[in-house]
Parts: C-alpha cells; structure tokens; sequence
C-alpha cells in the first residue's frame, strides 16, 4: 500500500508537469495505483486495529480524491477550458498533494508504531 502510495503522488507530480501526447495512458495509471491503495488500505483494515484501519481508509480515501481530481482537471482534447485556451495532453491545475501527504504521515506514523 505504501509502495502503490509513493508511485501514485510520483506518478502525477511528473504528469502535473508538463503536456503529454499519452495522458489518457498516465490518467489510467494513476487511476490504477489509487485503486491499488484502496485494496491495500482494505485488507489493512481487515488485519489491523481500528486505529491502523482509520489510518489507512483515510489515505485510500485521499488517493481517490488525488486521482479523481487529476482525471477533472486534465485537458484531453484542444480548445477552451474556464478562461483560458489548453492544449490537449495537460492536466491544468497542478495537483494538490497536502491532504495525501498529511494522510500518508499519518499512516506511516500508525503503521510505524
């Protein structure tokens, strides 16, 4: 969960960088890996205290919203988007990773103990 975790806030730092002709590609994956901490925040919650448990449903909860708002924001085909004009392949509000973060410490720090 951990690992899938890390590639997830990795994996859209890169993609919130820049336009790419394969965004669709990298969407897929992200949504993959937030699926991945959602599974393993599950089956944590299923062997762990209720306090582990809270932990991790938390974090999978952070990776969805991570994930589904990379998916609304991202810029699939030219044209006009709020104000201004985008170019396809971009995802165009850099993503938003306190919430992640701050549930991924709390995790660790749970995990940790």
């Amino acid at each position: 969960m951990i690992d899938a975790a890390s590639k997830l806030r990795t994996c859209l730092e890169f993609t919130g960088t820049k336009r790419w002709p394969d965004l669709n590609v990298r969407l897929q994956n992200i949504q993959d890996l937030a699926s991945e901490v959602t599974v393993g925040a599950w089956r944590t919650a299923l062997l762990g205290e209720a306090v582990l448990a809270a932990a991790a449903r938390d974090l999978a909860s952070a990776a969805s919203v991570l994930a589904s708002t990379a998916a609304k924001d991202a810029q699939l085909e030219d044209g006009g988007f709020s104000a201004e004009v985008y170019q396809a392949g971009q995802i165009v509000q850099p993503p938003d990773f306190a919430e992640f973060d701050r549930r991924l410490d709390a995790f660790l720090a749970v995990a940790g103990s």
